[in-house]
């Protein structure tokens, strides 16, 4: 019998490369969609632990730079670390 299946949500991390050429680690709660497109453009994406009930992406939040725990309500005004936006396709993974 096939059980009723929840997405699952879960945090990751990846490396991007700014246009000054340093290297950020950028980090988000995803669905599986999501978690696909960035491992597929990011090698260094990798789970970090952790669930959540929400895919930060779907919601229109960006990915934040590790280290910077800012409240969900101001997750959605960050952009990337280079000033652009932060979105999967704008970070290069494809759609």
């Amino acid at each position: 019998m096939k059980e009723n299946l929840q997405p699952q949500f879960l945090r990751i991390r990846w490396e991007v490369t700014t246009e000054q050429g340093a290297a950020v680690m950028l980090e988000t709660m995803a669905c599986l969609r999501h978690r696909r497109e960035i491992a597929l453009a990011y090698p260094s994406a990798r789970g970090v632990g952790g669930r959540g009930d929400v895919c930060d992406l779907c919601e229109g939040r960006h990915p934040r730079p590790l280290g910077s725990e800012l409240p969900s309500s101001h997750r959605s005004q960050l952009g990337s670390p280079d000033g652009s936006l932060a979105r999967p396709a704008a970070l290069g993974a494809p759609r």
